[in-house]
């Protein structure tokens, strides 16, 4: 139950020193929406071919596509540079001098890339709804809790091939 106390304090640090990071907040969350707004506006809503008799909308493609960047891109993309600019600040070596034990140091960089990874998924699912009309549910990634179930998964995938357990 400490650790998980720890592990708490230490995220809402964590948080906070992203949240204040212009590039990593620009990087990690503006850059999907950049990405996704130019992509439907450039290709327009012409159809997409996904197998042969099923074709869906361009903006449907481009929301599915950029969400899985998103994703990457705030988990692998984001854990991997933070815990380089720590290791080349030399934060890494401070907290070594800290009571604060490597693993909640992690467990906290592991949340805060889930939490990132989450909203993204939220904000660009909200845009592609209001937007675009893409009605995720119905094309192809079934009821809501089958759908965070699979977000969950390809985040928590992502995170442990990071770590290097996988």
């Amino acid at each position: 139950m400490k650790s998980a106390r720890h592990v708490a304090h230490q995220f809402k640090y964590d948080f906070k020193v992203f949240v204040r990071n212009p590039a990593a907040v620009g990087f990690a969350v503006i850059l999907p929406v950049i990405f996704l707004v130019l992509f439907v506006a450039i290709f327009k809503n012409e159809s997409v071919k996904i197998s042969p008799g099923r074709t869906i909308r361009g903006s449907t493609y481009y929301v599915s596509g950029i969400l899985a960047l998103g994703i990457m891109s705030a988990t692998f993309v984001n854990l991997t540079i933070a815990m380089t600019i720590s290791r080349e600040r030399g934060i890494l070596k401070r907290l070594r001098a800290t009571p604060l034990s490597p693993g909640v140091f992690l467990a906290s960089r592991i949340l805060v890339s889930c939490t990132v990874a989450l909203l993204l998924v939220v904000v660009l699912g909200v845009i592609g709804r209001v937007l675009y009309g893409v009605d995720l549910c119905r094309n192809g990634f079934g009821e809501p809790a089958r759908r965070c179930t699979t977000v969950a998964q390809g985040i928590a995938a992502r995170l442990l091939n990071d770590v290097g357990i996988v």
